[in-house]
């Protein structure tokens, strides 16, 4: 199920986008399929630290990393 489109594929991150971390912007996730279902959903681009709210400019960060998360849990309660 999704419920936000990305047509380019994962947002990014601050953490790629400041050049923290490898310097690299990754335009993947890596998945482990158990069944014909994603069992694990792995990335290496940060989202958590994304989904956070910043007390220092008292905002989230990205919004497209949250309507990202939104479609994470769409898909596991309906998969």
């Amino acid at each position: 199920t999704i419920f936000f489109e990305f047509d380019d594929g994962p947002p990014t991150t601050s953490q790629e986008l400041n050049g923290w971390g490898d310097d690299l912007v990754h335009d993947y996730l890596k998945a482990i399929v158990i069944d014909g279902r994603i069992g694990v959903l792995y990335s290496n681009k940060d989202y958590g630290c994304e989904w956070d709210y910043d007390f220092r400019n008292k905002r989230w960060y990205k919004i497209d990393n949250t309507r990202f998360a939104v479609n994470i849990v769409l898909y596991a309660l309906t998969s």
